[in-house]
């Protein structure tokens, strides 16, 4: 308990800390609209499999903080984010909360930043109450010297940036047809990263509005189950999004190289006459060379619904720290493809992606 109250001394003050352990005050003021996300949160909290009889019953036997424990022990991010819904009350404020369950601090003190980055990603990724727990990680975060904006989303190695989105062209008012939608994403790194190249993999799912069918016409041999895929042209060996095979960038991706003062960027405008469909896109900033190898920087997520008149509806872009599952079995799904026949692989010459962390 008293370590926990001198980190709160340190990150929040002594008057914050007096405060809370009086019942009153709060210890960081609470994003506006991170509040608001919770509020219409509340009360649906839910598990996001259905257990059986025997899991329910065993689970019972075991405390919150056992439990808590267990999922940081497997690093089953998604769990701890669902526990810390589960705990957290309806109302009140972090500093209190904390200050109630010592053992949830000094296990998420115990996380690195990237880990609670994760686990700050799967409150946001599953339908759960997000004020409290976020707030609870920002405060372990600034323990750890993180403040401000390097704990938003997507901020810990430097700045995401959606440069354009839209120049939407519905298929309706085309000559030829088609529908087209544009999006832009850039990277700059801070001083955070160690890296020699930083550059883009992306995965798609294009399936059908109403039966969720997939409709994407190519590369089936590396789709996942829920029908996303590595966004790469047949034909082309890299994995990575608008890289050659020579490694050199298309005119539509440049890499951000050690020394260089202009970001990593990319440029995806796909474009199709199908209509009644769903495009969702996961776009990684990597680096692909360095002692940063394989580490994702930031993660944005965008896409766009088409209607049966190819009207096109843009949905709102979401940044995060890390990826999604289905990203990295995705991923997996990619680095399989290229033990099958060449005729099989997206390119005879397939290279592998690296392992992500």
């Amino acid at each position: 308990m008293a370590s926990l109250v001198l980190h709160l001394q340190r990150t929040a003050g002594n008057a914050a800390v007096t405060s809370s352990l009086s019942g009153g005050g709060t210890l960081t003021p609470s994003n506006p609209a991170v509040a608001a996300a919770g509020e219409a949160a509340r009360g649906r909290r839910r598990r996001p499999q259905a257990e059986t009889a025997g899991q329910a019953a065993q689970d019972r036997r075991r405390s919150p903080q056992e439990k808590f424990t267990g999922a940081i022990g497997a690093q089953d991010w998604a769990e701890v984010a669902q526990l810390l819904s589960d705990i957290a009350p309806v109302e009140g404020d972090a500093s209190s909360w904390l200050l109630g369950h010592p053992w949830m601090f000094d296990a998420l003190d115990a996380l690195t930043a990237d880990q609670l980055r994760y686990v700050d990603d799967a409150t946001r990724r599953l339908d759960l109450d997000v004020s409290l727990p976020r707030e609870a990680i920002t405060v372990v975060l600034m323990g750890k010297g993180v403040f401000d904006e390097q704990a938003e989303p997507g901020r810990g190695y430097g700045e995401v940036s959606v440069q354009r989105e839209g120049l939407v062209q519905d298929g309706r008012r085309a000559r030829d047809g088609r529908y087209r939608y544009g999006f832009q994403v850039a990277f700059q790194p801070s001083d955070a990263v160690d890296a020699e190249e930083i550059a883009f993999i992306q995965t798609v799912q294009v399936i059908d509005s109403d039966t969720k069918a997939n409709l994407s016409p190519n590369s089936e041999t590396r789709m996942i189950r829920d029908r996303t895929k590595i966004d790469r042209l047949n034909g082309k060996e890299q994995g990575w999004y608008g890289m050659k095979d020579d490694e050199s960038g298309q005119a539509n991706f440049t890499p951000w190289v050690r020394g260089s003062t202009a970001p990593a960027s990319m440029y995806d405008y796909p474009s199709w006459t199908q209509p009644s469909c769903e495009w969702s896109f996961e776009t990684s900033v990597v680096c692909r060379k360095g002692a940063d190898a394989g580490k994702v920087y930031a993660v944005i997520h965008w896409g766009f619904t088409v209607a049966a008149d190819l009207k096109i509806t843009p949905k709102p872009h979401q940044i995060f720290n890390k990826p999604s599952r289905a990203f990295g079995s995705a991923i997996n799904a990619w680095n399989s493809q290229i033990k099958l026949s060449a005729g099989s692989r997206n390119a005879p010459g397939q290279k592998p992606l690296p392992e992500l962390r």
